[in-house]
């Protein structure tokens, strides 16, 4: 069995590592990036379906991933296939740089607060986030954000972004941070 601080560490490397995803959406172009990307969301959701539903697929699934599994994933969709799905929605329903943005929340942002606040977190404030954490993924979202939008729309989304991540809100915050901070930042900044 990992030990959790060390299953945490890897999460976060993980997610780091996921960064391609938004470079590939910003770098290469549509023709290249929509199939890989597509495809990526299909093949995740199939195998992350097939994995909730047949006990040989959970076995198998259960080993290769017990570096970064968390418990609860047992029993619902990896937090990476929400990653996937929010991505989708936020590369279908909004413009590109809020799209571009709100993917660097997730991948940069989310990683460095949860390695921030596990390791320095300082205070600890609702919903179990930490201040040092909360802080931190609110700088990297804000340096995300001006990568791809002005300043007072990265500031902004930096806010949004770290506000819905902060929240408690279902499903998951892969999921919910690109889908309503990326709303909220279009309805505000568009």
């Amino acid at each position: 069995m990992t030990h959790p601080r060390l299953r945490e560490f890897w999460r976060r490397m993980v997610h780091l590592a996921t960064v391609i995803i938004p470079i590939g959406v910003w770098l290469w172009p549509a023709s290249v990036w929509r199939p890989l990307f597509w495809g990526t969301v299909v093949v995740f959701l199939l195998f992350d379906l097939a994995r909730l539903r047949i006990e040989a697929v959970r076995r198998a699934s259960r080993r290769a991933l017990a570096a970064v599994l968390r418990g609860y994933e047992e029993r619902r969709l990896l937090g990476f296939t929400w990653m996937l799905l929010g991505f989708a929605a936020a590369v279908a329903f909004y413009p590109r740089p809020v799209a571009l943005a709100v993917m660097a929340y997730v991948t940069v942002g989310d990683a460095v607060a949860g390695l921030v606040g596990r390791n320095w977190g300082g205070p600890t404030l609702p919903f179990g986030k930490t201040l040092g954490g909360t802080l931190a993924g609110l700088a990297v979202n804000t340096a995300a954000g001006l990568l791809f939008l002005d300043w007072p729309a990265a500031l902004a989304g930096a806010c949004l972004g770290s506000l819905v991540e902060w929240l408690p809100l279902p499903p998951d915050d892969n999921f919910t941070v690109p889908v309503i901070a990326g709303g909220l930042l279009w309805a505000c900044c568009a």
